[in-house]
């Protein structure tokens, strides 16, 4: 039964951190214990966890089996943990080491009286092996696929464990039900609503797991056939997240937007409701439904780019069986690579794939790694609060390049050229990135577009006001709708009294409680366009956004098959030409849909040459 304890659960593999340096298993041992595997018949390794009591020891067997057999077997999906700090089972007859923490599952999938079969892959993959391990990498799709249930071992078991699930169930029952006990109908939780902070808290506690945080587990979970989540002994349908997912954006609406359990801070656990979903959990859940829409490998990358791994190389390798079959064939995990050739090789790719710079969005100030400035550093996380993640993912609503193809070439190690124009320059700019519903820096944005002298007159482009572009401005030229997940152009003002109001409520803090669920969006758009960037404007009088390093000076350009602008700074000429730091993408209010394009080719312009490094 869905929601239950009992010791006969079907379990699942998984892999988590596969490429960690695997020390606790010597060369000497992994040869007594493995026999090659036959690539061409798709072989891996199954563990047979054999019944057994909690206080025995734990016994395994190995055994190989061929993809192409569909055979039957379980996925386990875990955190590996501490490679020090191990456990020894016996496997085949033979002492072998794992992590506390693949122990402890273990424990927890054994049955009493049957054996199970699994795909555990700090135990069916050879890691002293970096040919095996490249292989069976390239398999983990068809691994994750191919296993009957795919098991989420999210840790131990709690003492309000069996409330989370009586939440979980009632929700999946009836999505209709109010979150707090006030309302009619409610959700009813041993006489308690969300409003409970006993309950609230049991929530929060059961979804927040640092399987979340891990780069592997994002396939594991979303190649499943059937998922199952699992604490201690306590298991849930995987899809029951997907009901959690539409339930709170169901009543996060207009019936209960205004409620505040979803925000209540816990003290013991650091965040909300809302926090414990949205930040682990429901990068996972959008994935599901907009995956067929994923044309580039960058924006496959940058929605699991907060997961962590152990090895860099794996920010791309751990994902890749998530793309299309088109894009998958194209990448081919090679461990011997460093980071560094694995990310430049991946940005090029894309380019290859979509003949855009859609991966130049992707960039970020600042980098871990030895890489050229146009090249996105994956093992830098996203910001806690994924605005820049939604906002690089968007790109595709503007057309600042209208229909161009971008015609990038690779002229150096490390240095690429591009076609374009050097529109404008940026002469000033406001203080660095704070909150958008900041009175301050909501009068420093109005200084600097010039609204106080004369806000209504005629903007650049000749069709909007000052103030008008100023507001289209603020919102990226975006109309959000539920909670930031849909997004589209907004190129005119339709409602000038609503913007008015919008903007007192933002310059009165935007706390107020009874006004338009529309405020709120509207501010979510200003969020997501001004995150990490500092409002700009140019020589010519245009305005927007702008990345937070920028400064006075710096060029704004539009390059073939970009579709939004870049921000450029200029360094020293070379025998190829002039030379530029790429800082990252822009929003310029008026050229955002091949305007400047336009504008070049009539004044017959030839196109320019960019070398970025």
């Amino acid at each position: 039964m869905p929601g239950s304890r009992h010791r006969h659960r079907r379990s699942a593999y998984p892999p988590n951190q596969l490429n960690v340096p695997f020390q606790y298993v010597s060369a000497f041992h992994a040869r007594m214990l493995y026999t090659s595997l036959d690539e061409s018949r798709r072989q891996i390794r199954l563990l047979h966890l054999l019944p057994g009591t909690d206080d025995e020891e734990l016994h395994c067997a190995l055994s190989l089996a061929s993809l192409d057999d569909e055979p039957e077997y379980e996925a386990l999906s875990y955190v590996w943990g501490d490679a020090k700090h191990t456990i020894q089972i016996q496997v085949d007859g033979q002492p072998w080491p794992i992590t506390r923490n693949l122990h402890l599952a273990l424990k927890n999938l054994r049955s009493e009286d049957q054996a199970r079969i699994l795909w555990v892959d700090a135990v069916c993959i050879n890691q002293q092996d970096i040919a095996e391990r490249n292989s069976q990498v390239s398999m983990m799709g068809a691994i994750y696929g191919g296993a009957s249930t795919v098991v989420a071992y999210l840790g131990e078991a709690f003492s309000d464990c069996e409330l989370a699930i009586e939440l979980f169930q009632q929700i999946v029952a009836n999505k209709d039900l109010h979150p707090n006990s006030s309302k009619s109908p409610s959700l009813n939780v041993r006489g308690a609503g969300l409003e409970n902070h006993r309950l609230r808290s049991s929530l929060i506690r059961f979804l927040i797991s640092p399987w979340c945080t891990r780069i592997w587990t994002a396939q594991e979970f979303l190649l499943a056939k059937c998922a199952m989540l699992q604490r201690g002994s306590y298991t849930i349908p995987g899809s029951y997240l997907f009901h959690l997912k539409d339930y709170y954006r169901q009543h996060l609406g207009p019936c209960c937007y205004s409620d505040e359990i979803w925000f209540v801070k816990d003290e013991e656990w650091g965040t909300t409701v809302i926090g414990a979903l949205l930040l682990p959990w429901e990068k996972y859940l959008d994935f599901a439904t907009c995956r067929t829409q994923l044309k580039s490998f960058s924006s496959l990358f940058e929605i699991f780019r907060g997961q962590k791994a152990t090895d860099l190389r794996d920010k791309i390798f751990a994902v890749r069986e998530l793309a299309s079959t088109e894009l998958r064939e194209r990448l081919r995990p090679d461990y011997a690579e460093i980071p560094e050739e694995v990310y430049q090789s991946a940005a090029l790719l894309d380019y290859q794939i979509t003949n855009r710079l859609d991966f130049l969005s992707f960039c970020c100030s600042g980098t871990r790694l030895d890489l050229p400035s146009w090249v996105p550093d994956w093992s830098i996380a996203a910001p806690v609060v994924p605005h820049c993640l939604i906002r690089s993912q968007r790109t595709a609503i503007y057309r600042a390049c209208g229909n161009r193809k971008a015609d990038l070439r690779l002229i150096a190690k490390k240095a690429i050229s591009i076609g374009g124009f050097c529109f404008d320059t940026i002469t000033l700019r406001s203080s660095s990135s704070i909150e958008i519903s900041n009175s301050d820096r909501l009068q420093e944005i109005r200084a600097l577009a010039g609204i106080e002298q004369d806000g209504d007159r005629p903007y650049c482009n000749g069709n909007q006001s000052v103030q008008e572009a100023c507001w289209l401005s603020l919102c990226g030229g975006l109309r959000c709708v539920r909670d930031g997940n849909i997004l589209s152009r907004l190129r005119t003002i339709d409602n000038r009294t609503e913007f008015e109001a919008w903007q007192r409520w933002m310059e009165d803090g935007g706390n107020g409680k009874g006004q338009p669920i529309s405020f709120a969006y509207m501010t979510m758009a200003a969020v997501i366009s001004s995150w990490r960037r500092c409002f700009v404007r140019t020589s010519r009088g245009y305005m927007g956004w702008a990345p937070d390093c920028c400064r006075a000076g710096d060029v704004v350009v539009v390059l073939n098959g970009g579709l939004v602008p870049y921000v450029l700074r200029q360094l020293d000429e070379t025998e190829f030409g002039q030379k530029y730091t790429f800082l990252g993408d822009a929003y310029i209010h008026g050229i955002m849909d091949g305007e400047a394009f336009e504008e070049m080719e009539q004044a017959n312009r030839p196109l320019e040459e960019f070398i970025l490094v």
